[in-house]
């Protein structure tokens, strides 16, 4: 997963990088303005972060799944056993 997760992050980091070198020769040929240049680039930011949120959160639901799947217990499962054996040790 973490590897996933880097490779995504990689490739859009390259692909910010190309995005700019590209939106620099573009403005400075002229074929545009600077101002469609930058709400460009920021309409790509914002699409980029909302596809690393988007997913992030499907790794975490994967991962919830598979976890689900194993019968493993969760960090809430655990803390809830250890409150359930603190009442009742303080019942002795």
């Amino acid at each position: 997963i973490d590897k996933a997760l880097e490779l995504g992050l990689g490739i859009a980091a390259y692909s910010e990088e190309k995005l700019a070198e590209f939106l620099k020769e573009v403005t400075a040929k002229g074929e545009t303005k600077r101002e469609d240049v930058a709400k460009f680039k920021e309409e790509f930011l914002k699409k980029g972060a909302a596809f690393r949120k988007e997913f992030a959160e499907r790794i975490k639901k994967e991962v919830e799944l598979v976890i689900k799947k194993m019968h493993l217990a969760t960090s809430q499962d655990l803390e809830e056993l250890k409150k359930r054996i603190e009442s009742l040790e303080e019942k002795e």
